[in-house]
């Protein structure tokens, strides 16, 4: 009867545990499992109304959408190094080291923290997003798929685990802002003089590397049109007077926004 009460215990602290667990809904911790550590995420897109042909290249394939770090080494030194495709985009890696010195021994850890945004075209929505966590054993595996019916609401989901890396105990964190956006129809750039007088006007419908404005262009006013789910239309503008890069929102074949689509702006010297 004892054993049956201690069972039963145990059980219930289980559950009790799984229900706090669940409760973080936009953050998934994922402990070490089978000695297999987090090292990336791993996307895969599906059709609503048909879940057996997946729309995105597959893990392992040439373009695959996946994003991870892994330990290399160079001259004599290692470091950890990222590999990721072109949708990944506005990132931001965070690096943190602390040194604890108790009775003149130094124990190191750190945290690393990665933080991307993936935007997809509006034509996706009620399509079905799912990712994976890669996970690195003897080999490279995908581990524990979730999956989100794409909407016009921005998700967040964060993913994070404690391993090892170069020796150092790490805790390492992935954090995907996912954004739907309207379609982007067209750009224009207006070229203008000094005095605010029109010079010349040229209109993109897809994604060029690089635009060189002509030599008496004072500043460039940059309009981008986009198409809502209604049909309806509206116009985003800025305002640019020097050499920058800017993102353009043309969806690739996938109806992803990609760094592929950053166009360089160029103004004579």
């Amino acid at each position: 009867m004892r054993k049956i009460r201690l069972c039963l215990t145990l059980l219930s602290m289980i559950i009790l545990l799984s229900s706090c667990q669940l409760a973080k809904d936009d953050v998934i911790l994922t402990p070490g499992i089978e000695e297999k550590d987090l090292i990336g995420i791993y996307l895969q897109m599906f059709d609503g109304s048909d879940l057996n042909t997946p729309l995105l290249p597959l893990f392992g394939e040439e373009g695959a959408y996946h994003f991870y770090h892994i330990e290399d080494e160079q001259g004599g030194y290692s470091y950890i190094r990222t590999v990721s495709g072109p949708f990944v985009l506005n990132l931001h890696t965070n690096i943190r080291i602390l040194d604890d010195t108790v009775n003149g021994v130094t124990t190191r850890t750190q945290t690393i923290d990665y933080e991307f945004d993936v935007m997809i075209s509006q034509e996706h929505i009620n399509d079905l997003l799912y990712i994976d966590t890669i996970r690195m054993g003897e080999t490279m595996e995908l581990f524990g798929s979730s999956g989100h019916m794409i909407s016009g609401i921005t998700m967040t989901s964060t993913y994070e685990d404690d391993v090892i890396l170069d020796d150092v105990p790490t805790h390492v964190t992935y954090k995907i802002t996912f954004q739907v956006i309207d379609r982007l129809e067209s750009v224009k750039l207006i070229e203008m003089e000094e005095d605010h007088g029109m010079l010349l006007s040229t209109t993109l419908t897809e994604a060029e590397e690089s635009f060189e404005v002509s030599s008496n262009t004072a500043y460039l006013i940059l309009e981008e049109t986009y198409e809502k789910l209604d049909g309806s239309t509206y116009v985003v503008r800025q305002i640019i007077s020097n050499d920058q890069y800017v993102q353009l929102n043309f969806p690739n074949e996938f109806g992803f926004v990609t760094t592929d689509a950053i166009l360089h702006i160029i103004f004579p010297e």
